[in-house]
């Protein structure tokens, strides 16, 4: 039953006559509909009893705001949420708390930068000494205009005004790490930060993804990972980044979906922690119906996503081939947002190998190097080295993201690649190779392409099966990796069974990888002579890739040669040529 919160004379305040502000009634009711929303999550009452008590007291700036807090975080009406806001400011313009979180507001959700600046800059000047603002003013300096100095600038004000401000501590140690490369000082204070507040689950789960990216200490990441969800078993953002950790880091699936599973109930509208879930789904149970049910889940919990709806549109792209629905999705995470580096640079990968559209691609890959100059992931590079042939200017930019990223292992990569297929230049490559490794001693791409190098250019047979071997280690069901180990066992070990062993690995881990299908179905017409299982495999090559020449043209003598099935045959090599004009030339 709901309280009746009576005035002076008695008269009950559901009447909703109009009668003077009454300021203690007004918190009464605001005091109860944080309850409601807090304790009980009855938001339909707390929603009522907010709306009373702005009927009790219409200027009362501390409840207009936490109304607005109430329709942003939990209905989701930004409208409302705005113009509450707007009253709770109109209400009293030097109210610290409510200028600081209307500029929350303006950046997070309506991306207004420059409106957002303007309040946390009012915001401060109410209240110089203010930690929350100033803390969160240095995260948008960060985060929104990238201005690191004036960021440490502020982070240090903060700081020095509340020293155990475990968030802020966080947040710095986070810039400190990020931003200015500096792990040593970034985990002092994450220290600290957990020593001001050791049950901070946020603090703990922060430190657990430091020690897990940058000092690969994964049973300390796990210890802390565990203290985050004991402090807080209903924390999402943890929950969901321990269910990462276990995928990726221990491959323990099960417990990884159940984590997911936890996540996602503790908050069924965290956008984030459902696309990952999805790409969980996607990638390691290969279930794609619940995984296309997490990915609309998610994009309807956040429908600017960007990064959701690209990754949408590559799962659309991908594993179902609808390229009109996949187009439509990047498109939507381009318009969500058009500074973002990555979703710009998916869509640009998808013109170029899906629509075969290289001035609208290369286009989309110029604008995801503007947006994001220091950080650009080789698409480009990719690009202008595959497809327009400009390998100078390739090169180029693959020593641009290189010095923009000393040790990244990608970049590292892929330019030891470069090196090796198009310079020819070996002893640079191998360099670079190494430094990719000593990058990253577990990045499975890196490993399994150092492999090849030494497969391919320095016939370093022992040295490329212990790189195959640790690429396997890292990562189990990395596709690219099983392949091209099983092609080594293949050809220079002639360690057949061995070989079939790993194309069946690769088989599980990449149902639809057309290039491995082809291999292993070539591996067990000319190595088994197992014809029928050939031909079952050449059909699953040209489902997975219908327009395929190579394949197609392979399929196609198989045909001719040991099935004498000319009919077939020559549809599949009009099928090969229609493909590519130029396939044997």
């Amino acid at each position: 039953m709901g309280i009746s919160i009576r005035d002076s004379n008695g008269s009950d305040a559901r009447t909703g006559s109009s009668t003077p502000a009454d300021p203690a009634r007004a918190n009464s009711l605001a005091d109860y509909a944080r309850f409601l929303e807090k304790v009980r999550r009855d938001y339909d009452r707390a929603e009522a009893m907010y709306e009373r008590a702005m009927e009790a007291d219409p200027t009362n700036a501390d409840n207009l705001a936490d109304y607005a807090r109430f329709l942003e975080k939990v209905r989701r009406d930004y409208d409302r949420a705005e113009t509450m806001y707007e009253r709770a400011i109109e209400a009293d313009p030097n109210h610290a708390d409510n200028l600081g979180n209307y500029a929350r507001f303006l950046e997070n959700v309506r991306r207004d930068y420059d409106r957002a600046e303007t309040m946390y800059e009012r915001a401060i000047k109410a209240h110089p000494t203010h930690a929350d603002n100033l803390g969160n003013y240095a995260r948008f300096l960060e985060s929104a205009r990238r201005d690191y100095d004036r960021a440490e600038t502020m982070y240090e004000r903060a700081i020095k005004a509340h020293p155990n401000h475990a968030d802020n501590l966080r947040n710095y140690a986070w810039s400190l790490w990020i931003a200015r490369r500096n792990s040593d000082r970034a985990e002092a204070l994450y220290e600290r930060a957990i020593k001001a507040h050791p049950t901070h689950a946020d603090n703990l789960g922060n430190y657990a993804w430091f020690l897990l990216r940058t000092r690969r200490d994964y049973d300390r990441a796990e210890a802390l990972y565990e203290r985050a969800i004991e402090a807080d078993p209903n924390d999402a953002h943890n929950l969901a980044d321990y269910a990462r950790f276990l995928e990726k880091v221990r491959r323990d699936h099960d417990r990884a979906e159940a984590l997911y599973e936890r996540a996602i109930e503790a908050d069924p509208n965290d956008a984030h922690n459902l696309a990952d879930y999805a790409r969980f789904l996607e990638n390691v149970r290969r279930d794609h119906d619940r995984a296309e049910t997490i990915y609309e889940r998610a994009i309807k919990a956040h429908p600017n996503h960007a990064h959701n709806l690209a990754d949408y549109a590559r799962f659309l792209e991908n594993v179902r081939r609808d390229y009109d629905r996949a187009e439509t999705m990047y498109e939507r995470a381009i318009e969500a947002d058009p500074n973002d580096a990555r979703s710009t640079g998916s869509y640009a990968r998808f013109l170029e190998s899906a629509r075969r559209d290289y001035d609208r691609a290369e286009t989309m890959y110029e604008r995801a190097i503007e947006a994001e100059p220091n950080h650009v992931d080789g698409l480009h590079n990719w690009f202008l080295w595959r497809t327009r042939r400009d390998y100078d200017r390739a090169e180029a930019l693959y020593e641009r993201t290189i010095k923009a990223r000393l040790n990244h292992a990608d970049n590292l990569g892929n330019y030891a690649r470069f090196l090796h297929d198009v310079r020819r230049d070996y002893d640079r490559a191998e360099a670079m190779y190494e430094r990719a490794i000593k990058a990253d001693p577990d990045h499975a791409d890196g490993l399994g392409n150092y492999a090849r190098f030494l497969h391919d250019v320095r016939r370093d047979y022992d040295r490329a099966e212990a790189m195959y071997e640790r690429a396997i280690k890292a990562d189990p069901d990395h596709a690219d990796g099983l392949g091209s180990y099983a092609r080594f066992l293949e050809k220079i070990r002639r360690d057949y069974d061995r070989a079939e062993a790993m194309y069946e690995r690769v088989i599980k881990a990449g149902p639809n990888d057309a290039h491995n299908l082809a291999d292993y179905a070539r591996f067990l017409e000319k190595i088994r002579r197992d014809y029928d299982r050939a031909e079952a495999m050449y059909e699953r090559v040209i489902k997975a890739g219908p327009n395929d020449a190579h394949n197609l043209a392979d399929y196609a003598r198989f045909l001719e040669k040991i099935r004498r099935d000319y009919d077939r045959a020559e549809a599949m090599y009009e099928r090969a040529i229609e493909a590519d004009p130029n396939h044997g030339q």
